[in-house]
């Protein structure tokens, strides 16, 4: 005896469907951003907020200022991260509505799709890539409209949200690409001023941080450009890491099987697809993907790319898949993503809640797991040992982490890295001329090296949870021994600009503060 034929999804049914999912999925995403420690970065972000600007030495300032009214309740990694939960379960309810006017069963199961993703159901960390990834989404909703309507008003308006984007995230400037060669490709006697429309409308967020960056020594693109591309090589295993990444994360393992099955019922090849994008007014989405995954791939020949960078261009990925599956094909992914989302979600929080830290022991990072799981601990430690001292870190996120629990600033001492700059702008080492530090580390020679900026200096080891921290009590900080041996080095290989940039520029207030001009002058 045959089993009944499965009723092809209809609007209705999937209307209830997607209802659930994102149901479930907010409770998912509560749960793991309970559950997950504190991360460096995270912390690293709330300084920011904690410190309201409208600019920051790595990027733009939304992030900080999304993070600002979070942090007046108090140290919260949990309302920390309700950002990240609600743009990541606004995100496809977005997606479902641009794709709503062509075909409410499909809109409903690829936005359950994106759901569903690793990229989607785990993303509860905030990152400078949660409001990147609302913006961008926004603007290339705002961009579809524009091309399906030829209105420039929305091509405008699309524009302003790209420079909203901008503020939080370089990679804005990608999706500002996308929508420049469609419309050189598409636009039509639009072309041009649809282009023009785009940046007027992205002009003032361009603005704040172009005028920020005038007045800061132009750190941001220094950040960005130079100095996190020192150690760039030539390679051809990152393209493929990269495209092994994108294709299990930001897609998922069932989309990528029902992708690769070429005879599969309901699947139309590529050719179809960007023939189906055009007819249903979609080709932006088809854009938005190909072009930032080309320079991403051109990039990946030459240096790493983070991962995480990709974020922001996969919800256009499941536009496009909307019309690469009709509806049945897409439902039948959405069973095995369902069941591959639980069973990893539930596995996670098993893990979060029943096993104990010290199973990370050998981890490289277990010092900051313990600083992001047990901060009390390590905080009590400090108390004992060094009550009265300034505390300070050798490490940005280790400083971050600190500050987040104390609610105020701690200083990063010593050389540092190319990353996470921040206190150069925060902090006055002029005013310990002469003062009382206690260095916490978890990198006995980096902390023991600083020794020699004291008139006297003990080092002491602390332990917690297994952790073994090494905390030099300093007294009598030696600022002059400390700008010529540290803040010099500082300035010549994070600050110093090139002369063509040097001519647009006041120099960082790092650089004045210190009187370190003559230094980063060409």
């Amino acid at each position: 005896m045959s089993s009944a034929p499965t009723p092809p999804p209809t609007p209705e049914s999937t209307d209830r469907l997607f209802r659930r999912v994102l149901l479930g999925a907010g409770a998912l995403k509560l749960a793991l951003a309970a559950a997950l420690p504190l991360t460096g970065d995270e912390a690293y972000f709330a300084v920011w907020g904690r410190h309201l600007d409208y600019g920051y030495y790595d990027h733009g300032p939304m992030a900080g200022w999304w993070l600002w009214p979070f942090l007046l309740a108090g140290p919260s990694t949990f309302l920390l991260r309700l950002p990240a939960v609600a743009v990541g379960l606004l995100v496809p309810v977005i997606v479902r509505g641009i794709l709503r006017p062509v075909d409410a069963a499909k809109a409903n199961l690829a936005a359950i799709l994106f759901l569903l993703s690793p990229a989607g159901c785990f993303n509860v960390l905030f990152t400078t890539d949660t409001p990147l990834l609302l913006f961008s989404t926004l603007a290339g909703a705002c961009a579809i409209r524009a091309a399906r309507r030829d209105s420039l008003p929305a091509w405008m308006g699309a524009g302003f949200l790209l420079g909203l984007a901008f503020l939080a995230k370089y990679f804005a400037v990608l999706l500002g690409l996308a929508l420049a060669v469609f419309l050189l490709w598409h636009g039509g006697r639009r072309r041009f001023t649809g282009i023009l429309a785009t940046l007027a409308g992205a002009a003032p967020g361009v603005a704040v941080n172009v005028w920020w960056n005038v007045n800061h020594g132009w750190t941001n693109v220094l950040f960005n450009v130079f100095n996190r591309n020192v150690d760039a090589r030539l390679s051809l295993l990152p393209p493929l890491l990269l495209v092994a990444f994108a294709a299990l994360v930001m897609v998922g393992p069932v989309v990528c099987v029902f992708l690769l099955r070429r005879r599969l019922a309901g699947r139309r090849t590529w050719r179809e697809t960007r023939a189906a994008l055009a007819a249903s007014g979609l080709q932006v989405a088809y854009f938005a993907v190909v072009v930032p995954a080309i320079v991403f791939l051109a990039v990946a020949l030459g240096r790493e790319v983070g991962l995480h960078w990709l974020l922001s261009f996969a919800p256009f990925f499941f536009i496009v898949l909307a019309s690469k599956f009709d509806a049945p094909a897409l439902a039948r992914q959405v069973r095995p993503s369902a069941w591959l989302a639980g069973i990893v979600g539930a596995t996670v929080l098993a893990v979060l809640l029943a096993v104990p830290v010290e199973t990370l022991r050998r981890h490289r990072s277990y010092h900051s797991i313990v600083l992001g799981t047990h901060p009390q601990a390590v905080l009590a430690q400090l108390a004992s040992h060094a009550g009265g001292y300034t505390h300070a870190t050798p490490s940005y996120t280790q400083s971050a982490q600190l500050a987040f629990h104390l609610g105020r600033n701690v200083p990063v001492i010593g050389h540092g890295s190319f990353h996470g700059r921040q206190d150069d702008f925060l902090t006055d080492f002029q005013a310990f001329d002469g003062k009382s530090l206690a260095i916490l580390s978890s990198r006995a020679p980096e902390a023991l090296e600083l020794q020699r900026y004291f008139e006297s200096a003990e080092a002491r080891t602390i332990e917690v949870r297994g952790a073994r921290l090494t905390l030099v009590l300093g007294r009598g900080f030696r600022y002059a021994m400390y700008r010529e041996g540290v803040l010099r080095r500082i300035a010549e290989e994070y600050y110093r600009m090139p002369p063509w940039l040097f001519r647009w520029s006041r120099p960082a207030p790092f650089i004045t503060r210190y009187g370190l001009e003559s230094i980063v002058t060409p």
